[in-house]
């Protein structure tokens, strides 16, 4: 029945549950009451994810066109294209900006 819901889930997803289990049988050998963890050590390779980015030229179309339409989004494209900052780290950037 595990299996079956596993073999559904993505390969990270997967990996961090044999983590968890690996945790809490390697916790029971320090305790004492197993003698080794009876987990399998495999290993995964989880995918790389293919990330697309814009050339140099697109991205400064993109920001000419934003600037040209005064459009609201402009400045966290323009941080986004400069710095590399996935959205966690704008969002959290400007969650913090607009707190203060």
């Amino acid at each position: 029945m595990l299996t079956k819901r596993l073999a559904a889930t993505s390969p990270t997803y997967r990996k961090g549950i044999l983590k968890f289990i690996r945790g809490a049988f390697n916790h029971g050998v320090e305790i004492g009451v197993l003698g080794r963890n009876p987990a399998p050590e495999m290993k995964f390779k989880v995918g790389d994810k293919i990330r697309k980015a814009l050339t140099e030229e697109q991205a400064r179309t993109l920001l000419n066109k934003a600037k040209e339409y005064d459009w609201e989004w402009y400045p966290h494209c323009t941080i986004a294209l400069y710095t590399g900052m996935g959205n966690g780290e704008l969002f959290a950037l400007i969650s913090m900006i607009r707190v203060k």
